[in-house]
């Protein structure tokens, strides 16, 4: 099994509609990919290492397939959204 995290890093000045992310935008992914998608969860960033310290990342996403064949690249970045990062690793 493969697993696709998504990353969204944490910006002062960047937006993120979580509420669209979760009920629209994984609602999609989860269309599109079909029974490829075998896991999902999303985690949102509160707080960094330290005291006070914040997030690095305001979303994380973690998406479990079969293969990497089973995986899609994502679309073209939005201007003005955070633009993630995207990492592969084996489960």
């Amino acid at each position: 099994m493969i697993r696709l995290t998504i990353m969204y890093p944490d910006a002062e000045d960047a937006y993120f509609d979580m509420d669209y992310y979760l009920n629209k935008h994984i609602a999609m992914v989860k269309e599109l990919c079909g029974d490829a998608v075998k896991e999902c969860s999303v985690e949102r960033g509160l707080g960094g290492g330290g005291p006070g310290a914040p997030a690095p990342y305001r979303v994380i996403t973690r998406l479990c397939v079969d293969s990497m064949g089973d995986s899609r690249s994502s679309g073209p970045a939005r201007p003005g959204l955070l633009r993630p990062t995207c990492r592969t690793s084996p489960t």
